[in-house]
């Protein structure tokens, strides 16, 4: 006769319901959807939370009956602490569309320094983290007191149960939602299901679609050791044919279409009087990519290959720049110690620049402060500097929570005193404030490029100087569900301002990204560019690709998803090998979108895409 267990009711009921309505209400937060798409999406969750509550129960009465009294007692945390992920996962998948395992694999992926780096980054004081883990662990030892007391609840009316009812009941949660699942979903899913799927406890149906592949016409090739450019830079003696000042302004987070003459008069004011394009990409959704990209010239998927450990070089645009004699001034709001970009930018030892410095090493004061430090360098330094100097400016008031000093404000535009981070997982209320912040914050930065140009338009020895403006990637305000950036890829995050001004004419080009800009800038400089050294195209010759690539963030690994953009439609691909993309045979088709982001269908896509995609893979 098989032995019965009793079951603990109260609690496992309990921990269901929380599940069940955790997951629901992030079905219903999904904007995009019918009516039956989130009925559809509510039954899955119910199932999956039915039957995980189900195997766990199957698994305490195994540990109880098998093992000793401490196991059930490190059961009872784990199956608390297991609430407790579900609980986090939501806000991390509403902010950062990544799942709390994912969110494990990136923190066991980085070295610590760098960990600590990203939790900097975040703008929450240390103590605040190390409080918050603290908390989470604590609370899953309130598991048991919950678990104990519960328990005596449901030993006045015993509830018992055998393996096999119990495996009888869970598996058939199984086979029910597989029956569900095989003959409501031509019916009920999503078509773009991806934002619907994370909303569900596993992330996946059980029979989930595939997305259409597309097969390569030969596998990515990975750009050439750094011996082979040593020896290319040693043979490059083309003499530059003029030295103009070079000023590089790298702005964090600013998306295009906020660039307006209320919030950014002298932007916007510099865009319409100098060199601009109608559909500008960054290089990446995240910084630290689209650093690498803008001084490599070359797309994130050569990020692997250039870390420290393996390339020394740093950039190799800055190697030529340097050969022409030019002086390297580097003044940063931002921490440049964030994935060692000091190094994969500047070489070892920081040996490319003559000038190095980084106002936020100590990282107590406000980012806006660095910012205007930055401005005030430069501005002494450009009194003595005629020709033959580019000056690097990174700031970083735009990260958010967004920064700028109390008597530059926007009248008009009313903000939020702080964003709360819990609040937005789950309300819009707040959203105009919270893009109020980033407004204001953009106005500073807005206020310091005017400074730029007031002194530079005092110097008539600067008259041939070259400027360049550009931010490392776009912003998200919920758009498409998500909020700030390294998220989606989509025009919020990716559009950045991209604005030249340059003595030479350049030629006509619906489209342009970050990895144009040196290219350029050596074009200026030299005459010509060495291109096989590049991905990036000079704006100031006919454009060979009619199109953009931007990646998505992927932490410190090399991305595998990425937008393949033109000036009428964006298509999100992934390589089919996430672990090694140069081994991957073909690409899983994500999503279709039109100029404004309007999803289009994936069934016509092929001709269009196979002949951008042969274009990027054969002249990678």
């Amino acid at each position: 006769m098989q032995r019965r267990h009793r079951l603990n009711y109260f609690y496992f009921g309990t921990l269901f319901v929380l599940l069940a309505l955790l997951h629901i209400f992030h079905v219903t937060l999904i904007e995009k959807g019918t009516i039956l798409n989130r009925l559809f999406y509510i039954t899955y969750s119910i199932g999956e939370c039915l039957f995980e509550i189900g195997a766990l129960i199957l698994l305490g009465a195994w540990v109880s009956e098998k093992l000793p009294a401490f196991a059930k007692v490190l059961f009872i945390v784990g199956t608390f602490l297991l609430f407790l992920i579900h609980l986090i996962d939501f806000p991390l998948i509403r902010i950062m569309d990544i799942s709390i395992w994912y969110g494990f694999s990136i923190i066991f992926a980085e070295s610590f320094d760098n960990f600590i780096e990203m939790l900097k980054a975040s703008h929450i004081e240390l103590t605040t983290w190390l409080l918050l883990w603290g908390g989470i662990c604590l609370t899953a030892f309130m598991g048991l007191f919950l678990f104990f007391l519960t328990d005596k609840f449901s030993a006045r009316k015993p509830f018992y149960f055998s393996y096999s009812s119990a495996f009888l009941f869970t598996f058939s949660v199984m086979g029910g939602l597989s029956f569900f699942d095989y003959q409501v979903s031509t019916l009920a899913a999503a078509p773009a299901d991806g934002h619907f799927l994370k909303t569900l406890p596993w992330k996946t149906t059980l029979l989930p679609s595939s997305y259409p592949k597309c097969t390569l016409p030969k596998p990515l090739i990975r750009k050439p050791p750094e011996e082979w450019y040593q020896k290319n830079l040693q043979n490059f003696t083309t003499p530059a044919l003029k030295k103009p000042n070079i000023y590089l302004f790298v702005a964090e987070s600013i998306r295009e279409d906020f660039i307006t003459p209320e919030v950014a008069p002298t932007l916007s004011q510099f865009k319409k009087d100098h060199i601009s394009f109608p559909c500008t990409a960054s290089a990446a959704n995240a910084t630290h990519l689209s650093w690498f990209s803008i001084f490599h010239s070359v797309y994130p998927f050569s990020w692997g290959d250039r870390q420290p450990q393996k390339w020394s070089l740093g950039s190799l645009p800055l190697h030529l720049l340097k050969k022409a004699g030019y002086q390297i001034h580097v003044l940063s709001a931002s921490r440049l110690v964030f994935y060692k970009m000091d190094q994969i930018l500047f070489g070892k030892g920081r040996a490319l620049v003559d000038d190095f410095q980084v106002f936020s090493e100590q990282n107590v004061d406000e980012s806006h402060i660095y910012d205007a430090k930055c401005m005030d360098t430069l501005l002494k330094k450009m009194e003595k500097a005629l020709e033959g100097h580019l000056f690097i400016i990174f700031f970083e008031g735009t990260h958010f929570d967004y920064s700028w000093p109390s008597d530059l404000v926007l009248p008009s535009r009313p903000f939020t005193k702080a964003i709360d981070y819990i609040k937005i997982t789950y309300s819009k209320e707040g959203l105009e404030g919270i893009k109020n912040r980033y407004r204001h914050a953009i106005h500073h930065i807005d206020y310091q490029f005017h400074r730029f140009l007031n002194t530079l338009r005092s110097h008539p020895k600067q008259k041939e100087a070259v400027v360049v403006f550009t931010s490392d990637h776009g912003e998200e305000f919920f758009e498409e569900g998500r909020i700030f950036h390294a998220s989606n890829l989509n025009r919020a995050q990716t559009s950045v301002p991209l604005y030249y001004r340059l003595p030479s004419k350049p030629f006509s080009s619906p489209v342009t990204s970050h990895l144009d800009i040196f290219p350029t800038l050596i074009d200026h400089v030299f005459g010509e560019i060495p291109s096989q050294w590049f991905d990036g195209e000079s704006i100031l010759r006919p454009r060979k690709k009619p199109f953009a690539i931007s990646t998505r963030f992927n932490a410190s690994r090399t991305p595998y998803e990425f937008l393949i953009t033109t000036d009428k439609e964006t298509i999100i691909s992934r390589f089919d090998k996430r672990n090694d993309i140069y081994e991957s045979k073909a690409l899983e088709i994500v999503s279709r979108k039109d100029a404004f982001d309007r999803p289009l269908e994936t069934s016509s896509f092929q001709d269009n895409f196979r002949a951008l995609l042969e274009s990027f893979i054969l002249n990678h």
